[in-house]
Parts: C-alpha cells; structure tokens; sequence
C-alpha cells in the first residue's frame, strides 16, 4: 500500500502485504525479472504447479483487450471456475484453509483484478519488493499510480480514436459503470476474507486499497464527480487492533467506521495517540464508552495541579457564586473570571459581566483532567494560580519566555497553542480574563435555566474568545 498517504513523522511502521502467489510449490523459484510473453504462459498453464505464477503474469494476455471494458469484466468472474477453485454453480472459491483463501484472493482479486483492469501484463518486479533483512517478498504498490496514469492516457486515445473513426460518441461511460459495479461486488467477497486469520485480513484490506485507488482512477477518467462510488471503511478487524496498539481508545475507534475510505482509515490508525492527562491509558474503555473521559457525579473529585504541595502549603477551594454566575448569563452576559490577590496571600477569582471592549481567554478541557467540579462553581487554589500564572506570563512577556518553564507536557501543550494563536497583549490597564466552565457555567438544581443557557453560549464564547486553549 505504497501507493496512498502515510504520516512522516511516526513511528508507527507501515502494514507489509505478504507476496502469497509466487511461494506455492516450484513457483517460488519463478524469475520475476520482467512481464512473461502470452505464448509462454499459455504452455505452462498446463503446469498445476507454475500455473499461479505464469497466469498472473500474462495469463490470457490475449484475451485481454484494454477496449473491451464488458468483455473482461465478464473474464474476472470466470476466474476461479478457470482455475479450478470453482466445479460447479453452488461451490465457493474460498477453502477452510485461511493461508490457501488469502493466496487464492491475492492471486484473483488483486493481481488478475489490476491486470484486467489496465489491459496488459503486469511486470511483477515492479509491484513487489524483499522485506528489509528477509527473503521474503512482499507487495510494492508503489508502481501503480505510474500504470494507472498510462492506462489513462490509453483511455483518452481510444475514446478519440473511436469518435474520429465512426463519427459517434463513445460508449465508455457504460463501460466505466461496469467496471464500477464490479469493483463494489469486489469489496463484497473481501468481506469473506475478514473471517479469517490474519494473512487473509491483510489481503482483504490490500484488495479494498487498490479497489479504491481504481474507482477514484476509473471516476476521473470518466468525469464522475460523485465520490459516492468510493465506499467508506466499515468495522475492520487487522485496522482495529492496529488502532488499539497505537493507543486509540475503542470508543473513539468505533466512531470511526464508516465514516471514510481504507486509504483515510489506514492513515489514522498509522497516529500513535498520546495516553490521556495523568498517563491514564484506556484499558477499562469499551466500544460504548470511553473510561477516561468519563466521569461519574457520585465519586467525581476536583485535582490538584501536579505541582501543588499540600503538606507544605495547604490548598484550599476557592471560587464564585453560582447565582452570581446564572444572574449574568440569565442577563445575556458571558460571565468571565477576573484574579485578585487577597490579603490573606490567597488568588480569588471573581466575575466580570463580558461586553466588546474585553479581551478573554476560553479555556476548553476535558473533565477526567481533574479541573471540572459538579458540587460548586470553584477550584483548587493550586489549578487558579496555575491558569493564572499562565496568562500573565502572556500579559507581561507576550510569548517571548513562554519555554522557559518546561512544565508538565500538557502545559507544554497549552503553551504551543497559546504562542501559535495569542499574538497580541491585552491592554497594559485590562487585567487577563478567562472563561472556564468550571467557574462559569452554573452549579445546581436551582440554576437549571441559567446552565442549558449556559451551554447554548457554547460556541459563542469560543467564537469571540481572544484565543482557545
């Protein structure tokens, strides 16, 4: 799969597709150095034991006519009964054998499928690689958008051909929606591959690749717009478990089928996902619901910042008045949190009703970091001075020291985002303002209309905020 996007910076290796058709019997010692002549393989046909290696090839090169868009896709379904893999009406091409099923699909659905498609011979060479310290081969798709750029230029020239010679239009578009419908019933028998072990799964993922890089070939060179002919990655058993080894959440994972093509799909899973704030991996998530995003109100508890020391400087919750806070928005006001330092040494945030004059800061988080509270509208003293300390930093040096304390790597993180997206000071008489949910969206059941107001500010706030972290 060499041929579609791949991420640079990862560490995530790319998947290998195994090269089954040239290692069954005396195959194995077949050249691959270049395109075997039609003649050639017509007489070691009649060799069961080269008879893969020689008809992939070249097979019925001459039966093959690049023109006869019909005629070959009627020759693809023939396949297996050709072989032999087929005896009658009612017996499938697949066997009990996982690692024979792969081959038998390899050898159809990928290498006859491509060769039909293009209209000639495939020079195997150029499709197929040695793994880096191995022997053993593998595919090498690489070559392919090379081959499909030349077939399209073969197709541009026989349409041309054809109308100059009859003076009549072409019947290319029918031809390109049979070859549409057989690449969709092609993605149909894949799904009988994915039954099985893993050598069959990595073929049957391979097999939806280069289908979707020929319906994507075969819609450009027919002019479709539509890219509803390219059908969406359902769940898939070898990308799963790639997802989960790089750290995705199976909750997360789950959203993800259906919603774009194996080439996007296979580009995600290739992202290693960082573990959540606190290290927390997810393990205990499930398909239905992510553990560590999740929180349950009866055993909720609002965190200390990692720096605070509690034994020797002890921390205590501070923050506003829920009817404070559902009194400006039942107003129409955005309630922002202004830091005062008190006399006892303690930062006390209080609230500052928004108007267009005023600059903010929106901070959007995620509840299992720690910083969420379902009981009152208040924090930790250590997470307030924290945010705090963080936005003077903004308000007195601009983004100029912003590296100088290293921090925690989520802090890192908001640093990043803050010089990337902060480019101006707030005034030298405004202080720094924020919006957390935590201190601005009401607390209790007798705020209940100032809350669901409250979350239809939502975009809003994020909107007019100076920047978002």
């Amino acid at each position: 799969m060499d041929h579609i996007p791949y991420p640079v910076a990862t560490s995530v290796p790319p998947i290998e597709v195994p090269l089954l058709v040239f290692h069954t019997g005396s195959c194995s010692d077949a050249p691959l150095e270049g395109p075997l002549e039609a003649e050639e393989s017509s007489e070691k046909l009649t060799d069961p034991e080269c008879a893969v290696t020689r008809n992939l090839s070249a097979g019925a090169a001459s039966e093959v006519d690049s023109g006869s868009t019909s005629d070959w896709t009627l020759e693809f379904w023939r396949y297996p009964k050709k072989k032999g893999w087929v005896v009658s009406d009612s017996q499938s091409w697949w066997t009990s054998d996982a690692e024979e099923t792969a081959r038998r699909a390899q050898e159809w659905m990928y290498f006859e499928l491509l060769r039909r498609f293009l209209g000639h011979p495939i020079d195997v060479s150029n499709v197929s690689r040695k793994r880096e310290n191995s022997e053993r081969l593998v595919i090498d798709s690489s070559a392919i958008p090379g081959l499909l750029g030349r077939w399209s230029a073969d197709q541009g020239a026989s349409q041309e051909d054809a109308q100059s010679h009859t003076g009549t239009t072409s019947n290319a578009p029918k031809k390109k929606e049979a070859v549409l419908l057989l690449l969709a019933r092609v993605l149909l028998e894949c799904n009988r591959l994915d039954d099985f072990s893993k050598p069959a799964q990595t073929i049957s993922f391979a097999i939806r690749v280069l289908v979707e890089t020929l319906i994507r070939a075969t819609c450009i060179s027919a002019n479709i717009t539509k890219t509803s002919n390219v059908q969406n990655l359902e769940s898939n058993a070898l990308l799963k478990q790639r997802f989960l080894r790089n750290g995705w959440c199976p909750y997360q994972i789950e959203r993800l089928w259906g919603q774009y093509p194996p080439s996007t799909t296979y580009y995600l899973s290739s992202l290693f996902r960082e573990p959540t704030f606190g290290g927390v991996q997810h393990d205990q998530c499930n398909e239905f619901r992510c553990m560590t995003t999740s929180i349950d109100p009866a055993t909720y508890e609002h965190r200390h910042a990692e720096s605070c020391s509690i034994e020797s400087n002890p921390c205590q919750m501070v923050g506003v008045q829920s009817s404070t806070v559902a009194e400006c928005i039942n107003g129409g006001h955005i309630p922002l949190i202004k830091f005062e330092e008190s006399v006892d040494g303690i930062l006390r945030p209080s609230i500052v009703e928004s108007h267009n004059d005023l600059r903010y800061v929106a901070l959007s988080h995620v509840w299992s970091g720690g910083l969420g509270n379902v009981k009152a509208n208040s924090m930790f003293s250590c997470q307030l001075r924290k945010l705090h300390g963080l936005l003077q930093t903004i308000r007195e040096n601009g983004d100029d020291n912003l590296d100088r304390d290293r921090g925690s790597r989520k802090t890192r993180g908001m640093k990043r985002d803050l010089r990337a997206s902060l480019r101006m000071k707030p005034l030298p008489e405004q202080p720094v303002l924020l919006w957390i949910d935590t201190l601005c969206v009401p607390v209790g059941i007798e705020h209940t209309q100032a809350y669901k107001r409250a979350l239809a500010q939502m975009a809003q706030i994020y909107v007019q905020a100076q920047c978002v972290l």
